[in-house]
């Protein structure tokens, strides 16, 4: 057993509603440093194996839902690696384009590879926190919920830092196996090389959040394998940080098994990127937001048929830190749901947090890109905006993440998953 297993005592119970199988102990671990707990390998084909392999059309699929090919932006290529120059970007280009760039997943190094040398698939773990007090057993027969969290795109690598343990440790001490999977999308330093893995990351900047959405997919079936009856994998909770909160609503397009999305500070996809230090341009992607809302009412219309297994669709909870506007893009405040081109906005949306607007649902000339547009889904999800003034985007310090449980806290008791 090697450092990365830590036991972290619980001293006080932050919650009278803590059942009392979970009171007591929690472990962390990182998936390749305890036996039996291997890490996950992600692999994509054009076709597809059932069980080993994913699919392009899993990804591709969603270009017949995305209303961004409907004309309602400057859909003229003006990106050399893309294509034509002055091509039309509709959905014969951007099929042409997705697998061109889905093709890049094949020669993609991960951290566990020899420099130079991608392995077979991209390989990445988890960090994974539970109560208990021996890495990968559950005590009990006691069936445990799940919760994954989605980390930011800057958050670093899912193993040995520990960026969410804080978020983890708490719903572990509820008695929930959590799990943080290092994501497509993260960047981090390389440990092979101490560099940062950024140019190589943009290089799928269309597909790496849909890529990201599949990983966590892969994750819950990981848990159930590895945990069996001891976890509930059809009744799962994603919690989302900035561009996390972006994967988590993807997977929630995708995965019949979410039931619950929590968004902190979360951010939409953009057409132009914030890379930490400028704006990367010339982006086109395959899903936005106002997209994936209108996905997520078209699978509970699918799945009403089975409303007493699979729910109304997935309930919906929506946090941002608004202490302050640091460490943000210039011209975006922290609460990241207004709109996110730089130009002409952004606007104040805060004294009205649910009817602003409706998306694109017309003619826009800058593609209002928001998590505003969760105002047209259908299914369950709380009353407004939930503003938590204690901090700001990274949500630091005790008193912000005190007041960031307690919001968590009511939605889940709100919208229980017994």
């Amino acid at each position: 057993m090697t450092g990365n297993v830590v036991c972290l005592m619980t001293a006080v119970l932050l919650s009278l509603g803590i059942p009392q199988w979970a009171r007591g102990e929690v472990v962390a671990f990182t998936t390749g440093d305890v036996a039996g707990f291997e890490n996950m390998v992600f692999k994509l084909d054009k076709k597809g194996h059932y069980g080993t392999a994913h699919s392009y059309g899993e990804i591709l699929r969603f270009l017949w839902h995305n209303r961004s090919l409907s004309g309602d932006f400057d859909r003229i290529n003006e990106n050399e690696a893309a294509g034509e120059i002055g091509a039309v970007v509709d959905r014969t280009f951007m099929k042409s384009y997705i697998t061109a760039t889905l093709d890049k997943i094949e020669v993609t190094e991960d951290i566990f590879d020899a420099p130079g040398s991608p392995g077979d698939g991209y390989e990445f773990d988890l960090r994974i926190v539970h109560p208990g007090t021996q890495p990968g057993v559950l005590d009990g027969n006691e069936r445990h919920p799940i919760i994954i969290i989605c980390q930011g795109r800057f958050a670093g690598a899912a193993g040995g830092e520990g960026s969410y343990d804080w978020l983890a440790n708490y719903y572990a001490n509820k008695g929930y196996v959590v799990a943080i999977p290092r994501l497509l999308e993260n960047f981090f330093e390389d440990p092979r090389t101490g560099e940062s893995n950024a140019t190589d990351i943009l290089a799928l900047q269309d597909v790496y959040a849909d890529v990201a959405a599949l990983q966590v997919s892969d994750t819950i079936t990981y848990l159930v394998k590895h945990f069996g009856r001891q976890v509930n994998g059809l009744k799962v909770t994603l919690i989302g940080h900035s561009n996390g909160g972006y994967v988590a609503l993807l997977t929630a397009t995708k995965d019949w098994r979410i039931r619950r999305v929590a968004f902190l500070s979360s951010v939409v996809k953009l057409y132009g990127q914030w890379d930490g230090e400028e704006w990367v341009e010339d982006v086109l992607h395959v899903l936005d937001s106002y997209d994936a809302f209108r996905y997520l009412n078209l699978r509970r219309t699918l799945t009403r048929f089975a409303w007493w297994l699979l729910g109304e669709g997935p309930a919906l909870h929506v946090q941002r830190g608004i202490a302050s506007d640091d460490n943000c893009p210039p011209g975006i405040p922290c609460d990241w749901l207004v709109d996110m081109v730089p130009l002409p906005g952004p606007y104040d949306l805060s004294r009205d947090p649910w009817a602003p607007f409706e998306g694109c649902g017309g003619p826009c000339d800058d593609k209002l890109l928001t998590f505003y547009n969760w105002v047209i889904y259908e299914g369950p999800k709380e009353n407004g905006v939930q503003d938590n003034p204690y901090t700001d985007h990274g949500f630091q310090g005790d008193q912000g993440r005190t007041e960031a449980f307690r919001l968590l806290d009511h939605f889940f008791d709100t919208v229980s998953i017994d």
